[in-house]
């Protein structure tokens, strides 16, 4: 069955809307710098998205919000990946359409996750399930399915974003497994436009003493599988993927970041000299927890995995490119802190520091400008999608 849109100009919302600037609800400017370098901006929310009534009868919370976007003139994009829906909000908060339901048909969505816009203006969904990238036409309002095209390989796992290189190429991004010895590589693979394979490589790993991991190996079903067990706060590898295709990437517990352009070719190096905060008790006791329920749901006794929780986070926390291919480093913070992140341009030079609330998790790297998306949860766990400006 094809689905399209279906317009909401008349249905109620339940939507808190708070514009205590006028330019807050403007829309976003793509040349925009955050701030001088040594100078730090803190984002505040000015709008949220929170449950909507899409049925008529029963309220409806997103399940899993797993992107983020919006366009040139300020439209909020979301995709929610529990509810196999995709959403468009005016930049008032007031839900304009939504489309999509769980299936495999033409319109049909199965855990949709990154969301991003090419070139031409459409919107790209990544489907985890369908195994497929799915575009819609995004304008007047509306959002209605015109293609699909297959992933040429699994999908990552990760919700990287949907990029394409210079020539035009989508940039899709799998997890490959190593056998010997065993360990997980990030592959791209670059589809032209007639869906063939035109460039794929093996994103650079740093060396496996570097990292603080462990590959378990389970064994269910008459049939072996692996999992790779990362050290709570310990040191990991990082990648980022920027709307161009170019990576970033680095260790986590140094700060030290190389970015590459869509080629591969070095373009620069971020370096500072910094140590990660404390780990506090709390976080201590929930990670030990999770590593004991992890070995138990795995079916491994507890010395499968060698490390315990450490005394101090890593430095980092994780990469990424917003959506105009400027680099975010977010630092780790230590409990309930603030979140906080160094910016730079493609060629290492320093665009500021941007705070931002400890509740707030950026997904998708949704910002242009000085404005930015992200996703808060309240004790019930219950989400709402957030816009920051940052001042």
């Amino acid at each position: 069955m094809c689905h399209v849109s279906r317009p909401l100009h008349n249905r109620a919302l339940t939507v808190t809307l708070l514009c205590v600037l006028a330019a807050a609800c403007s829309r976003p400017d793509d040349t925009a710098t955050l701030t001088p370098a040594g100078v730090t901006l803190r984002g505040v929310i000015d709008l949220r998205i929170g449950a909507i009534d899409v049925t008529g009868s029963d309220t409806l919370l997103f399940e899993d919000i797993s992107g983020l976007t919006f366009d040139s003139a300020g439209n909020i994009f979301v995709s929610d990946a529990g509810a196999n829906r995709i959403f468009r909000f005016s930049p008032l908060g007031a839900l304009e359409a939504y489309a999509g339901q769980q299936g495999q048909g033409p319109g049909d969505l199965d855990r949709p996750c990154c969301i991003a816009f090419d070139s031409a203006g459409f919107l790209w969904v990544e489907e985890e399930g369908n195994r497929r990238y799915s575009e819609f036409r995004a304008g007047d309002g509306q959002l209605a399915f015109t293609r699909s095209l297959p992933m040429p390989v699994q999908p990552s796992g990760r919700r990287d974003r949907i990029a394409w290189a210079p020539q035009g190429e989508l940039v899709h991004v799998s997890l490959v497994v190593s056998p010997t010895p065993p360990q997980f590589r990030i592959v791209r693979v670059f589809l032209d436009k007639n869906e063939k394979v035109s460039f794929s490589d093996t994103l650079p790993e740093p060396p496996m003493d570097s990292l603080r991991s462990a590959t378990i190996t389970t064994q269910r079903g008459g049939s072996s599988g692996l999992t790779e067990v990362a050290q709570p706060f310990g040191p990991r590898s990082l990648h980022a993927i920027g709307p161009d295709g170019s990576t970033a990437s680095a260790v986590s517990s140094r700060y030290a970041v190389t970015i590459r352009n869509p080629n591969r070719g070095l373009s620069a190096l971020v370096d500072q000299a910094m140590v990660g905060p404390d780990v506090s008790e709390p976080e201590r006791r929930a990670a030990s927890r999770m590593l004991a329920e992890l070995t138990q749901r795995l079916g491994v006794p507890r010395s499968a995995v060698p490390f315990g929780v450490p005394d101090r986070k890593a430095p980092l926390q994780q990469l990424g490119f917003d959506l105009t291919g400027r680099l975010w480093v977010q630092r780790s913070v230590a409990l309930h802190a603030p979140n906080i992140a160094d910016i730079y341009t493609m060629g290492g030079e320093s665009v500021g520091t941007a705070e931002w609330p400890a509740s707030v998790r950026l997904v998708g790297w949704a910002i242009r400008g000085n404005t930015g998306l992200g996703v808060e949860a309240d004790s019930l766990g219950r989400q709402q999608v957030v816009r920051l400006q940052f001042n």
